[in-house]
């Protein structure tokens, strides 16, 4: 992953954030919800277990990629 030129590093390159960002990414316009990505990616977790996995993984891609508007919509 890069972002202005840079390398990614970090919370960028774990396994279970990058694919917060391909799902997110195929999901195009359209988007996907909080309940389908929590089932896609943490689907043997509890249902709280995994938004607060997803709510994390949503807040590190953010604060790593510096950017604030990254992923849009309702929490």
């Amino acid at each position: 992953v890069e972002r202005r030129g840079e390398r990614g590093v970090g919370a960028r390159l774990q396994p279970r954030r990058l694919a917060v960002l391909a799902v997110v990414a195929r999901a195009g316009s359209r988007g996907i919800s909080r309940e389908r990505l929590t089932a896609v990616l943490w689907p043997d977790a509890p249902p709280a277990t995994a938004r607060h996995a997803l709510s994390q993984a949503l807040w590190a891609l953010r604060h790593e990629l510096r950017c604030d508007d990254l992923f849009l919509g309702v929490q």
